[in-house]
């Protein structure tokens, strides 16, 4: 039998494990295996006529929230065209939702609940029941294997395909902890771990596919401190450019941890950490462990590490939290000035245990996933919508990276803390009355509207101007300065230093040896930007007391020195910017 796995990931980059784990559990004697990767943003008719150019016996349909339109579609018409095929599916919620999708898509014939390597297995032993499929339970539950003795998912045959893309892997399966709103909590999965062996000769294996990323989707990896640290110290000391990725417990970092993460090479790892929220009452009503002084206390010595990339997530419409509470919480994590900021919002999924609390704190949700919550007791809809503008100008300005300077200047040392959410909300409304969304491209009309809205505020401030022109010019790479910006001194800065720049920049290039100096300095300095504050305070900060820089393409950035009064010229090139 031709047996099809289909996966529909959020993006290509992406790569569904399951279909992978499900593939060794086939028999190839029996059965040929095609496994088929596509993406929420291809057209479902286009992935419709594949599914039927494959023409497969059987088709495995793995859901989750992000894919579920695709899937309900194809589950609703394929059949129409493909009537005799199998059809199997699996995935979180369509595990404890059984009996609403079967009464629903009478087109499937087995649903898997759970982990489903042994259910999968037993299903292709038995030629998934063909000759007997309408006398066969349709949901299937079984005792699956312990974790340790199951196959990595991934082949060597696999590595032209997944080059370059993020592979996901698990050292363990299951929860130690059970918060109300997560389903790893409420699955009927023992948490089980590979041992250290097993997992180092996996990633030996991993690394040869060079993925950008490895994604470890463990929960609260850091919870087994041995296998955290024994893991850690092992990453840190080889010799890869792929970036791992771990999802940890705040509350249950250790210092040992924290010492070892200090070893690793820039940004060898990103840590994913849930915070939540600040508000401790809140934390008991939803289970999570810890409390804020704990995850602080913790996070703060995090933060000074500059070498690893830090993601924080917090969560909106929480039992019995209201808009000062989400406020709050807001200030107190952007704060501590992580990379990513992600500000999401409550999802009452099937099979959770707050899914039985709905009328409890009076939640408002969609009926499809991703059954996000718009509204509660204590957390009124325009209150969610007002959130909602926060989490737009958080992603557009703050998480895109465009304009740090002025960020880190204008949040955390001209407002303050307690006026961070003020200002996010304040320029989510100028975004909102400019026709501003989140599928903007234009980074230009950004800061323009970022500018007029800092103008607004009426903060008289060159130092905060300065760091949003310069913001630009590390951006932009261009000549160019629009008016709004009022950039007229960097374009005087030029003419005053471009002649003297360019011989200190071929001499430098001709100590190197390089023997195309002409064809290089023509190429280079074509479009070459210059920058010079207006501000000493910002020389200070970030130039070296340099009086400018000036930006080059596929160098980078280079700090100029001298004095008006003195033929002295120095340019230094900066290897970090």
């Amino acid at each position: 039998m031709k047996v099809l796995l289909l996966g529909i990931n959020a993006r290509f980059t992406h790569v569904n494990m399951a279909l992978y784990y499900l593939r060794q559990y086939i028999d190839p004697q029996k059965h040929d295996v095609v496994i088929l990767e596509k993406t929420i943003n291809d057209n479902i008719w286009d992935i419709f006529s594949e599914i039927y150019d494959i023409f497969p016996d059987v088709l495995c349909l793995s859901s989750f929230i992000w894919n579920q339109d695709h899937i309900q579609t194809i589950l609703r018409e394929i059949k129409k065209v493909l009537p005799d095929m199998i059809i199997v599916c699996g995935g979180p919620d369509i595990s404890w939702n059984h009996d609403a999708w079967l009464a629903e898509f009478p087109s499937i014939d087995f649903i898997i609940c759970g982990a489903g390597e042994k259910a999968f297995f037993e299903l292709q032993e038995n030629d998934f029941w063909k000759q007997n499929i309408n006398r066969i339970e349709k949901t299937i539950k079984t005792t699956n294997y312990h974790f340790s003795k199951i196959e990595t998912p991934y082949q060597i045959t696999d590595k032209t395909s997944l080059k370059n893309r993020y592979l996901y892997y698990e050292a363990s399966r299951g929860c130690p902890f059970k918060c109300s709103y997560c389903l790893s909590s409420n699955l009927e999965q023992a948490l089980e771990y590979k041992n250290i062996q097993q997992v180092k000769r996996d990633i030996e294996f991993l690394l040869s596919f060079e993925p950008i990323i490895i994604k470890f989707i463990d929960r609260s990896f850091n919870v087994n401190y041995e296998l955290c640290q024994k893991l850690w110290e092992y990453i840190s000391e080889i010799d890869t450019k792929t970036k791992f990725h771990f999802e940890i417990h705040p509350f249950f970092l250790t210092e040992r941890q924290i010492q070892i993460l200090s070893t690793m090479p820039k940004e060898r790892i990103q840590l994913e950490i849930g915070i939540q929220t600040t508000n401790n009452d809140t934390l008991g009503l939803i289970n999570r462990e810890g409390t804020w002084e704990g995850v602080k206390h913790h996070l703060k010595k995090l933060s000074m590490l500059q070498n690893i990339h830090k993601h924080y997530d917090m969560i909106a419409g929480l039992p019995n939290e209201t808009i000062n509470d989400v406020e709050k919480s807001f200030n107190e994590i952007i704060s501590l000035k992580p990379e990513q900021f992600q500000l999401g919002f409550l999802k009452i999924l099937p099979g959770t245990e707050i899914s039985n609390e709905i009328e409890k704190w009076g939640f408002k949700i969609q009926d499809k996933a991703p059954y996000k919550v718009f509204a509660s007791k204590t957390l009124p809809y325009d209150a969610m919508c007002q959130i909602e503008l926060v989490e737009m100008t958080l992603q557009l300005i703050y998480n895109s990276n465009i304009m740090n300077y002025f960020l880190k200047m204008c949040l955390f040392q001209t407002l303050g803390k307690d006026c961070i959410y003020k200002y996010f909300l304040s320029l989510g409304n100028h975004l909102k009355c400019k026709k501003i969304n989140k599928s903007i491209k234009d980074k230009k009309k950004l800061f323009q509207y970022v500018k007029e809205h800092y103008d607004l505020l009426n903060i008289q401030s060159s130092l905060l101007s300065d760091c949003i022109i310069y913001d630009w010019f590390l951006l932009f790479k261009t000549q160019y300065y629009p008016d709004f910006l009022e950039a007229s001194h960097c374009y005087l800065f030029k003419e005053e230093v471009y002649n003297r720049f360019k011989i200190s920049w071929q001499k430098m290039h001709m100590s190197s040896n390089n023997k195309n100096i002409d064809d290089l300095y023509k190429k280079k300095l074509k479009n070459i930007s210059f920058f010079k504050p207006e501000s000493n305070e910002f020389r200070k900060l970030y130039l070296g007391n340099a009086v400018g820089a000036a930006n080059i393409e596929d160098e980078g950035i280079y700090f100029i020195y001298y004095e008006t009064s003195s033929k002295d010229f120095e340019i230094l090139k900066q290897a970090v910017l």
